[in-house]
């Protein structure tokens, strides 16, 4: 039974342990544009599409309902700050901003790991 017990908490054990994110080593970005689009696709991650000066961005959010947890409902036409790390032609937010709205979210830690998830929060 002691045994069991331990193989079913391995998985969680290793989640929790510290080390390099899906991001360590890529560099932190930081775009402003006027958001075109608001994503909310349940098959997908929510996101959003910028139009900068280098063209339009896609910009990937997070948990949904982390979204909705933190109050963060950004609306089309306002300007926002993105903070990230580009990966295959999107951009996977790290922080956000929207001035208009005084909408303000942290979604990963400096090494990309998602905040929704708890990971982010742990001291290193």
């Amino acid at each position: 039974m002691k045994r069991l017990c331990l193989l079913m908490a391995i998985p969680f054990l290793t989640l929790s342990q510290p080390g390099p994110g899906p991001m360590t080593g890529r560099t932190v970005v930081e775009t402003k544009g006027v958001i075109t689009a608001v994503r909310l696709d349940m098959q997908t991650m929510p996101s959003l599409e910028l139009r900068t000066a280098k063209g339009v961005e896609k910009v990937v959010l997070g948990s949904m309902r982390y979204l909705i947890e933190k109050d963060f409902n950004p609306k089309v036409g306002n300007t926002a700050v993105v903070k990230g790390f580009h990966v295959d032609g999107y951009l996977y937010a790290r922080s956000i901003q929207v001035p208009e709205q005084r909408l303000s979210i942290e979604l990963r830690d400096e090494h990309g790991r998602p905040l929704w998830r708890g990971m982010g929060k742990m001291k290193r």
